[in-house]
């Protein structure tokens, strides 16, 4: 099994097994197929290359692709995008735009969307539940409430851009976030606390070199449910 760094994450562009683009110049044109490319319990990186582009899917990647990495053009030039929420039929795990459920996975210069709104109620735009490392790097992810559900895991996200509201940042894993969120002034984020120097890893949230910015310019924001 490949270990990989998760605090001290670090990432290079190596050449991908498979590129994706939607005007027929990669393998395949659709995230999806990437992903059902990438082989089974793999004991070796496997890498998806996702050329710029609106690519309106949502992609699973379920417990057997493991060693998985992804990277794109910027997150603001290629961008997975859905707006399934808990008001148009599905619940909050199926909503997500992009949903992990594997071990190691990491992600660069990808843009997550779930554009469903506040009539959407619960609406992910990415959701984590695995056990083991997952790195998200210079990334936007998107959303309105439980904009990343992060359920299982441990996560990091660095030089990353996360917008939301209510239950901003939602779930029980162990995240370190070393990167900047951005959400409504008076909102919460709805996890509990990890210190980084206790032997014990409680689920939780850590915040390190963030910033918290609220239109206003006035952030202050909770950082449990009231």
């Amino acid at each position: 099994m490949v270990s990989l760094s998760f605090l001290n994450f670090t990432f290079s562009y190596p050449s991908p097994n498979i590129t994706v683009a939607q005007d027929g110049t990669g393998d395949v044109r659709s995230i999806g197929e990437a992903v059902q490319a990438a082989p089974n319990n793999n004991n070796f990186i496997f890498t998806i290359y996702i050329k710029e582009g609106m690519y309106y899917e949502n992609i699973r990647i379920t417990r057997e692709k493991k060693n998985l990495v992804i990277y794109g053009g910027g997150m603001n030039n290629t961008i997975i995008i859905s707006n399934r929420s808990n008001s148009s039929g599905f619940g909050i795990q199926d909503s997500a735009t992009l949903d992990v459920s594997t071990d190691y996975f990491l992600t660069k210069n990808i843009g997550i969307v779930n554009y469903a709104g506040p009539e959407g109620n619960q609406a992910v735009a990415l959701r984590v539940s695995g056990i083991y490392h997952y790195a998200f790097y210079n990334c936007s992810i998107m959303g309105y409430q439980d904009t990343p559900y992060m359920k299982e895991g441990k996560i990091l996200f660095r030089e990353c851009k996360i917008y939301g509201t209510v239950d901003f940042i939602f779930g029980d894993a162990a995240g370190y976030y070393k990167t900047r969120l951005s959400m409504l002034e008076g909102q919460f984020l709805d996890s509990k606390m990890w210190l980084p120097h206790k032997e014990e890893l409680k689920p939780a949230v850590v915040q390190q070199l963030s910033s918290i910015i609220a239109p206003s310019q006035d952030p202050r924001v909770n950082m449990i449910r009231p």
